[in-house]
């Protein structure tokens, strides 16, 4: 990957193209990069759980399910989450509906807008 360029990462599904492509985003924004990643497949949502599950080293599926954390664990899981959208250069960008060409659009403004 080159700063500047468009990376596409194709692989049959469940193989983990989602959470290579985010443990690559998270680190090249601790690394001071500005990241916007995407995906056509995933909500924000579930994006912005594995981001934390990784982070955070908290199994996904304890994300996933109602009874998966206690409530002072879910406290800290959104503490986390706060803290990693806060502190890193990272947006996570997934509209319902969009298309390439939509994320195309908003990736060409987030390098314009800085």
């Amino acid at each position: 990957m080159h700063p500047g360029n468009d990376t596409v990462i194709a692989a049959q599904s469940g193989v983990g193209k989602s959470t290579l492509a985010l443990n690559a985003a998270v680190a090249a924004a601790k690394a001071g990069a500005t990241v916007m990643f995407s995906s056509l497949e995933m909500s924000s949502t579930e994006l912005m759980h594995k981001i934390v599950a990784a982070e955070g080293r908290i199994g996904l599926h304890h994300l996933t399910r109602k009874d998966g954390l206690t409530p002072e664990s879910w406290k800290e899981v959104e503490r986390l989450g706060r803290e990693l959208f806060r502190t890193l250069p990272l947006r996570v960008y997934r509209p319902d509906g969009a298309f390439l060409r939509d994320i195309e659009s908003a990736a060409r403004a987030s390098v314009r807008n800085g």
